[in-house]
């Protein structure tokens, strides 16, 4: 089967905090998750909607802890029509016309999926403040194949990361990124460096650009650079980002990889925790 590499766009999440005033020093939060991708000649398309949920307890003035939870309905289909098959040679040309013993009873496969996660906060500033944490993903290992009778369970994943933002001066802030997950002997590692420019650094009313790249490694070879630009106007954040490919699958890719655009509005109409630190940033 040929399989071309397409584009994939993505778009997500929005997500906002509750208040409760009996909770003075802690915070549930909700959000909405989704993401589409398509790619090759298959039209290999997942989608994603999911709904999440967080609790955070502040720790002491400058620390918080938040637990998170996330579940997910996930569809995965793909379509023939633009699909060659090697029976489909008749020894000289490719002939659509010719059946194959290709057997596909399913092109789509919904599954369900449970997320949880951990995350440590620290700020000392509205501008400067360093995230850690990890997570598991797919802790139902649901079944992902569109054979019934195949046994493909998706295996649990592990993910790691930290980030941190540094307020350097009135204009500008410099971020730092830094993640890892595995999923049985696959592996992945990304560094990120950039840096926010202001051109209205109002709280809650900010609006900066932002300018960056990060390094994707795949079991500890550099598989990908990828350029980001983002927009922060008021509580919008809009990103777009292109992988380009260093691997060896440069030679399916021609080292395009393909962009990826996200959306995302913060609720900051809520109240802060005891401490004196803006809300919108938990």
């Amino acid at each position: 089967m040929r399989d071309r590499l397409l584009n994939i766009y993505r778009i997500n999440t929005i997500k906002m905090n509750f208040y409760n005033k009996k909770l003075e020093r802690s915070r549930f939060a909700g959000g909405l998750l989704f993401n589409y991708d398509q790619a090759g000649d298959s039209r290999l398309s997942t989608t994603n909607l999911g709904l999440s949920g967080s609790y955070t307890q502040q720790l002491a003035e400058k620390h918080f802890a938040t637990l998170g939870v996330q579940l997910t309905g996930n569809q995965r289909a793909f379509r023939l029509e633009n699909l060659r098959f090697d029976d489909q040679f008749n020894g000289e040309a490719f002939d659509p016309g010719l059946p194959t013993q290709e057997n596909f009873a399913n092109t789509s496969r919904f599954f369900g999926d449970v997320s949880a996660g951990l995350n440590w906060h620290y700020r000392t500033s509205r501008r400067t403040n360093i995230d850690i944490g990890g997570a598991a993903h797919h802790l139902n290992t649901p079944q992902k194949s569109f054979m019934d009778d195949e046994e493909a369970e998706l295996p649990v994943r592990y993910a790691l990361y930290g980030m941190a933002t540094l307020n350097l001066t009135d204009k500008f802030d410099l971020f730092i990124n830094a993640a890892g997950q595995w999923q049985k002997p696959h592996q992945e590692t990304m560094f990120g460096l950039g840096g926010n420019i202001y051109l209205n650094n109002r709280p809650s009313r900010e609006i900066f650009v932002a300018l960056g790249g990060y390094l994707r490694l795949n079991d500890i070879e550099a598989d990908a650079i990828i350029p980001y630009f983002g927009l922060q106007y008021h509580a919008w954040h809009f990103g777009l980002s292109y992988d380009m490919n260093l691997s060896e699958f440069d030679s399916a890719t021609n080292g395009r990889g393909g962009p990826e655009i996200s959306i995302n509005y913060i609720i900051t109409k809520v109240k802060p925790l005891k401490a004196k630190i803006c809300p919108i940033y938990l």
